[in-house]
């Protein structure tokens, strides 16, 4: 919890900071990811472009998804904080390419049925912390309208002082978002 409230406030913190000349001071995005109505959850994100070159996210998104590929059951919801970095200014009718690095916590649980020697069984409910990388290009239409696709890739840990099992020690967090928004 007390790392949950220090992402919320070093994200409060650079909201703060002085207001750029992004798309004629539209610096604030308010984003939805679509791909989350999948898994029946919402997914908003906020995030505040700063100087024409940085931007910083937040993301909470939840969901559950029953008999997806080898799993039986998933349910998550987690909140993310993201650093992007525009590579050449972010400007409105321009395709916007960016790169970042993230840092979130996420709580899962997970019921799977052992399928042979490629699926292990688990059964688990347990918080984690995820970190890692995120690659994407947005587009702002007529100064208010954003399209944006997002591709990240990471590892998430779960605590010490989680109770495993012996089939549950890490992941690999992939996520990838088509989010439209609203910039104001």
């Amino acid at each position: 919890m007390k790392k949950i409230r220090s992402l919320i406030l070093i994200f409060f913190l650079l909201l703060s900071s002085k207001k750029s000349t992004i798309a004629q001071n539209k610096s604030n995005l308010l984003k939805v990811n679509v791909l989350n109505l999948i898994a029946k959850g919402p997914s908003l994100s906020f995030e505040k472009v700063i100087g024409n070159k940085f931007g910083v996210e937040m993301t909470y998104a939840s969901g559950t998804i029953k008999k997806f590929i080898v799993t039986d059951y998933y349910n998550y919801a987690g909140l993310l904080l993201r650093g992007k970095y525009y590579f050449d200014k972010f400007e409105k009718n321009e395709l916007n390419s960016f790169g970042g690095i993230y840092v979130g916590v996420l709580n899962r649980k997970i019921n799977t049925k052992a399928n042979g020697w490629l699926v292990p069984e688990r059964n688990f409910v347990s918080a984690s912390v995820r970190f890692g990388g995120t690659l994407g290009y947005n587009y702002l239409l007529n100064e208010n309208i954003l399209f944006e696709f997002q591709t990240s890739l990471g590892y998430g840990v779960y605590p010490k002082s989680v109770k495993k099992s012996e089939n549950v020690n890490g992941y690999i967090d992939a996520q990838i978002s088509l989010n439209i928004g609203f910039a104001f």
